[in-house]
């Protein structure tokens, strides 16, 4: 009976964390410090740390750290944060673009200590094939290796088993989040770890889309417009209070089906509901929600084949509209095709021009709505 409530316990605690998670709040901190407590409690584990990262001009530093222990200190991350500068940071992924086969999934890490000199191999799950997880290059020399290991020692995790994700939005990392303990993790922290991450990457995004904006009126327009796909204000009723450029042109086509739409999105939110929605509350005013609407598995790239096709667009055309109808800004679509910035430029022009609109908003909310 005590582990059947014990059990019972757990999930309860699991799901008040995602409720917690899928609202934001006017003056609240950043979720993710809540959410390392509340992770490494349910996981049994006495520490816990997720960070991320910001880079500029190809230099690497720490943007935020939030964690579980003793042992992280804010001595700790000055240490850590200068590795990172000098690329000596043990960190088995690439900042700036971290592998595929890492992202948003749940991996378990052997002692970091042991593998500095050549790398890990990490499994998904427990009968999974093993991922490969090469060390950064620079730790070849060993003085370099040396830091490495003084900072897991300072931290006391060199003997410690990781159980961790790259919380990642396409590309780009959000956060690291581990867990740090003596033991490999067992199938039931992996379960737990899993369970929370989707909700957690959903409120990374929007917290770092909307931050505190969204309850600034005057910031409303900016917010949206940086979502590629319709995105909309609503009330708890459905009505439309702000939208972007592409949800005012799928409102244009049909305003009544829209707003039925997102009413049922409100009465059964979830992964199969047209929209995605997180709910907003800030005091003395009714809750709203931000809703953007989800695309069709594979709609993104049957879009990007017939805007190819009408606009007549050569390959590197194509690989720039695919990343500019999601919002990417000239300078990471330069950064991801390894151009100059001033030539996405010339692109994104040319793009414009053959799609017959004066804007990337217009040009986005016509990729979606109306090819």
């Amino acid at each position: 009976m005590h582990k059947r409530l014990r059990v019972y316990d757990v999930s309860k605690q699991i799901q008040e964390l995602i409720a917690f998670l899928g609202v934001l709040r006017e003056n609240e901190p950043e979720a993710l410090a809540r959410a390392v407590q509340d992770l490494g409690h349910l996981l049994g584990a006495k520490k816990a740390l997720a960070f991320g990262v910001r880079i500029e001009q190809e230099r690497v530093s720490l943007s935020f750290a939030h964690a579980l222990g003793a042992e992280f200190d804010g001595k700790l991350a000055l240490e850590f944060n200068y590795l990172l500068a000098s690329g000596k940071a043990p960190l088995l992924f690439n900042p700036a673009k971290p592998e595929p086969n890492q992202r948003n999934v749940a991996l378990a890490i052997p002692p970091l200590l042991s593998v500095l000199s050549c790398g890990v191999s990490a499994k998904k799950s427990k009968r999974g094939r093993p991922i490969h997880l090469p060390m950064n290059a620079r730790l070849s020399d060993e003085k370099d290796r040396l830091l490495a290991n003084q900072l897991l020692v300072a931290a006391g995790i060199q003997d410690d088993f990781i159980l961790r994700s790259l919380i990642c939005e396409g590309s780009s990392l959000l956060a690291w989040l581990g867990i740090f303990q003596p033991e490999p993790p067992t199938d039931r922290q992996r379960d737990i770890f899993k369970a929370v991450l989707p909700a957690l990457q959903k409120r990374l995004k929007v917290e770092r889309l909307i931050g505190k904006s969204a309850f600034n009126a005057a910031a409303l327009d900016l917010v949206l417009e940086k979502v590629a796909a319709p995105a909309f204000l609503i009330t708890g009723t459905g009505a439309i209070v702000h939208t972007n450029s592409a949800g005012r042109a799928l409102a244009s086509s049909d305003w009544r089906r829209l707003e039925q739409s997102l009413r049922d999105s409100l009465r059964a939110a979830g992964p199969e509901s047209p929209f995605d929605l997180t709910r907003l509350s800030w005091a003395g005013a009714p809750d709203h929600y931000f809703a953007v609407q989800r695309a069709a598995p594979g709609e993104h790239a049957t879009r990007l084949e017939e805007a190819v096709k009408r606009w007549r667009l050569r390959l590197q055309g194509a690989r720039v509209l695919s990343r500019l109808v999601q919002g990417d800004p000239n300078k990471a679509i330069a950064a991801k095709l390894g151009c100059a910035e001033s030539t996405i430029e010339l692109y994104v022009t040319e793009i414009l021009r053959r799609a017959g609109v004066d804007s990337r908003a217009a040009l986005i909310a016509k990729f979606w709505s109306r090819l």
